[in-house]
């Protein structure tokens, strides 16, 4: 099997390649990771990659920032090919394998003295190949790499707090439980907060993706994704009590009524 690699192209630690042996997780805390990166876009245990077979596998270690490879979010365990790009916060790793890798070469034996020993070739090294060019944000989908940060005229990085991703989490979890601590009754306030959730959630992607923050991506992905759940299962709520008020032959003036007139039919039954 072809000797697997990591080699960090762009970032803190550029220059540097580790081995693939087994599992290597990548991130910021040197306690719990085995490639350390420091880059305050990478969560403390961000990724890892495994080798499986020829090859190896990338999973995102739920971060905040998330994972990319060539320019794609990984959402789901994502097989790597020989050349392909990780990114994790502003670092580029990129996946080698075989010849491509650093290895250490023993020296070789004094030569005979009958032996003609070539002069090294004066000849300069051909330059590296350029890297492929940085998708461009054009809006819409979420599988893109995030924007540079934005400096300041002080060449101050301007990183702003995330807010929307932080109501979307909190907004999207409050939907969901209202709907769940009362049994679907209150629907009508989980259908708003979970739709209040999804849009909380777009922006605050939408400001990592911009490079306004690079922060809590995850938290805005989270939030969105409980919004969705929680309007789901509020509209469920309701085709629900419409079949039963219409099993129970029973009419209200407004929705109130209705949910209470089925509650106590359902209680007499």
């Amino acid at each position: 099997m072809s000797e697997l690699a990591l080699y960090i192209k762009e970032g803190p630690h550029a220059g540097e390649e580790h081995l693939i042996d087994g599992d290597l997780v990548l991130g910021r805390e040197a306690s719990s990771v085995d490639v350390l990166i420091d880059d305050k876009g990478v969560s403390r245990r961000h990724a890892s990659v495994m080798v499986e077979g020829a090859t190896a596998v990338l999973r995102d270690l739920d971060s905040s920032n998330g994972t990319y490879v060539n320019g794609e979010m990984v959402d789901a365990p994502r097989r790597l090919r020989s050349g392909d790009v990780i990114q994790v916060g502003q670092t580029e790793i990129e996946l080698r394998s075989g010849a491509d890798t650093t290895r250490v070469i023993a020296p070789a034996a004094a030569a005979s003295p009958t032996e003609i020993v070539t002069p090294p070739s004066n000849r300069p090294a051909p330059p590296p190949p350029a890297p492929p060019p940085a998708p461009i944000y054009t809006g819409g989908q979420d599988s893109r790499r995030p924007a540079e940060p934005v400096a300041d005229d002080r060449g101050q990085i301007d990183d702003e707090e995330n807010w929307p991703a932080v109501a979307a989490i909190c907004v999207g979890a409050l939907a969901l439980g209202l709907l769940i601590v009362s049994f679907g009754a209150l629907f009508p306030f989980s259908l708003a907060m979970g739709i209040g959730a999804i849009i909380a959630g777009r922006f605050g992607k939408r400001m990592v993706t911009s490079g306004r923050s690079t922060r809590f991506y995850g938290l805005a992905r989270w939030g969105g994704r409980l919004g969705w759940w929680s309007v789901v299962l509020s509209i469920i709520a309701l085709i629900l009590l419409v079949v039963v008020a219409r099993l129970l032959d029973i009419a209200g003036d407004n929705l109130g009524d209705l949910i209470d007139q089925a509650e106590q039919a359902i209680q007499d039954l």
